[in-house]
């Protein structure tokens, strides 16, 4: 996960990653799937990820935007 992690942010650009950050936005898909299923808490999800899931969001919105565009129509 820190590799993945590390490279789904283009430090050069202050952008994320279109090409990795897929591999992140489905991890954190899967929790989410987790916790919808009832496997694990929401309060455990957010205690553990919160301040990551937070900060890919609001970094990663236009490309969360265009990846949920790409699998709907592909």
């Amino acid at each position: 996960m820190l590799a993945m992690r590390r490279s789904a942010w283009n430090p050069e650009t202050e952008v994320p990653n279109p090409d990795t950050i897929a591999g992140v936005l489905e991890f954190l898909e899967k929790v989410s799937s987790l916790e919808k299923d009832g496997y694990i808490t929401r309060q455990l999800v957010w205690d553990t990820c919160g301040w990551y899931v937070g900060r890919y969001f609001f970094h990663g919105k236009e490309e969360i935007e265009r990846l949920r565009t790409k699998w709907i129509h592909s």
